[in-house]
């Protein structure tokens, strides 16, 4: 056995509180190198007396599952009740080579009699629930839709800005406007909710500069193109009549170069009363520019990226910490909003989203708080920060996998194991799964126009654990062929629809929700998979209730014999009366498991 290659974290993703008295523990491994796994624990006080005197500790001895295995690793896991939230802890490890060892917080040592007496186990103290970390369980039942407003529906053509787009316009550049605003979006929203979405992901609505108003000015004003604050509000209200939710999107990164604060920077330099708002390396402030205007070098102050117009906030600056937290507290409070899409929340300092998450919270302890990550980050979301991030690695795994081909079954299922693997598990159940985005290109130009396949990845994405989002105008088969932040406008002459894929996203949409429970704290497994045969599947089960998936990536048909005791949720591409699955075909299936 590769003692080296075992691996436990105590008070992490590998140990945590998950309900009020359920606590799990997590085990990593060498891949296919362990036989069997037992955890050692107990009450740390729980101690009797032999007749010698000598002190015992009572503890019990169950056995660890494997949960999961990536192509490096194996996961075990098990879930424990400690009423009294206090606990310590082992592991027993018996290799396939037969070897057996003892693995505590100090040390490995051989498993024995005596070595089993002078345990220093893993130690949890005692567990404070209001240290711990509990993410809104609305989430969970929630199928987003992330939108531009501008881009989505024109309702009041009086607030168009000039040189506003005709709806519909190909020549779309990156400061285009389409004039689409919130009173539109308010008249859509019975679209939406038939479309089977209940929460809605609204890109920036501050005012700004630019037209995807992702450099702000304003913080506590709507851009005017958009509409007003009693629009806003109104939507908020429409949206809650039909049990909907709201999450707003906020760049608290960065501010825009037209701000007040920057321009007076630029007018007093260091005599500014804002000059310690930004990240500002030496005065006075400039930049030496290039043929694009978004890229800038030889900048004397941080900026997000290489763009000149974005200089970079000093949120460890108490002004500046209180004056966004005020712009949280004054949109959470007066329009009841029900959650938070932070951009680049990677580049802000961690004390700052501890305070951010503490002021929202005080004001809506229901409120949801995800962050705009690329890359794996345990730390924004510890207890008291966080409650997600934006699950890129796996979204974009699939879609690697799915469409570019890069990946293997194998390895498809690796990437995805070893990412929830990073994260407690109530994290995982309210990550925010988008497979297309703002910052991705559109699904149906990454899949050449494919349809099928585009509704392939869908089902995937919706099968896994986290909330699911859809980009907006996906449901009716979007998309451009020009770089992915080129936004087109929503279409909505039925004639351009795409009807076959409008009809299946409702019936994914309705799957999703009326399954939430299932599909959120269900177990997951990997089936039956084929490397060779680019097919694989997986089953989600919460007690009897059971849903398993099998998508057939490959070019051959694949044999299948659906159980009696089960339905068709949703299925493509069965051939020869439902028994084998064509290429690009899968087939979703609910049955009830017996005894």
């Amino acid at each position: 056995m590769d003692q080296a290659a075992l691996y436990h974290r105590p008070d992490s993703e590998m140990a945590f509180i998950y309900t009020r008295n359920e606590y799990h523990i997590y085990l990593r491994t060498k891949h296919g190198d362990v036989a069997q796994v037992k955890l050692l624990f107990g009450d740390p006080y729980d101690f009797e007396f032999d007749e010698k005197g000598q002190r015992k500790w009572n503890y019990q001895e169950v056995a660890m599952i494997k949960d999961a295995e990536t192509l490096n690793h194996d996961y075990w896991k098990l879930a424990i009740n400690i009423p009294q939230r206090r606990l310590q802890y082992a592991f027993w490890v018996e290799g396939k080579d037969g070897e057996q060892v003892i693995y505590d917080d100090r040390r490995i040592m051989p498993y024995n009699e005596q070595n089993l007496a002078r345990m220093d186990c893993f130690i949890v103290p005692f567990v404070h629930l209001s240290d711990e970390k509990w993410a809104p369980n609305w989430v969970r039942q929630t199928v987003w839709y992330q939108l531009f407003a501008d881009r989505f529906a024109n309702g009041n053509v009086k607030n168009d800005p000039p040189a506003t787009l005709p709806w519909g316009d190909q020549a779309v550049h990156p400061n285009a406007c389409f004039g689409g605003d919130l009173a539109g979006l308010i008249k859509r929203l019975d679209y939406l909710k038939d479309l089977g979405v209940n929460g809605i992901y609204l890109m920036p609505i501050f005012t700004a500069y630019s037209s995807t108003k992702f450099d702000t000015v304003d913080y506590f004003s709507i851009d005017p193109s958009l509409g007003t604050k009693a629009e806003f509000k109104q939507l908020v209200d429409e949206l809650h009549k039909r049990n909907m939710r709201i999450m707003l999107d906020g760049v608290f990164s960065y501010m825009s170069d037209t701000s007040l604060q920057w321009q007076d920077v630029q007018e007093k330099g260091r005599a500014s009363r804002f000059a310690d708002w930004f990240q500002i390396r030496r005065f006075p402030v400039g930049y030496k520019p290039t043929d694009n205007p978004d890229i800038a070098y030889d900048l004397t102050y941080n900026v997000h990226g290489n763009n000149p117009h974005m200089p970079q906030l000093n949120t460890a600056n108490p002004a500046v910490r209180k004056y966004l937290l005020g712009v949280a507290a004054y949109w959470t409070r007066e329009f009841n909003i029900d959650g938070w899409h932070l951009e680049y929340a990677a580049e802000v300092d961690q004390k700052f989203w501890r305070e951010f998450a503490t002021t929202v919270r005080e004001i809506n302890p229901e409120i949801y708080l995800v962050g705009e990550v690329k890359h794996s980050n345990q730390r924004i979301v510890q207890p008291g920060k966080l409650d997600g991030v934006v699950n890129y690695p796996v979204t974009e795994a699939i879609t690697r996998f799915a469409a570019n081909k890069e990946l293997s079954v194998a390895e498809l299922i690796s990437v995805i194991n070893d990412q929830m693997a990073l994260y407690r598990d109530q994290t995982n159940e309210v990550m925010f799964n988008a497979v297309e985005s703002h910052v991705t290109q559109r699904l149906l130009a990454t899949c050449h126009g494919d349809s099928s396949l585009v509704r392939m990845i869908l089902a995937v994405t919706f099968l896994q654990i986290g909330t699911p989002s859809l980009f907006y105008g996906t449901e009716v088969g979007m998309t451009n062929q020009q770089a992915p932040r080129i936004y087109q406008s929503m279409i909505w002459d039925e004639d351009k629809q795409d009807k076959k894929m409008l009809r299946f996203v409702k019936v994914l949409t309705h799957f999703r929700r009326n399954f939430a429970k299932l599909l959120s704290y269900g177990d997951f497994q990997w089936g039956p998979r084929s490397n060779k045969y680019n097919y694989l599947s997986l089953t989600r089960q919460l007690g009897k209730h059971q849903v398993f998936a099998l998508f057939n990536f490959g070019y051959t048909a694949i044999k299948f014999v659906r159980p009696q005791n089960s339905r068709i949720i949703l299925s493509q591409n069965l051939l020869d009366h439902e028994e084998k699955i064509g290429s690009n075909g899968f087939l979703i299936i609910e049955l009830t498991t017996q005894g």
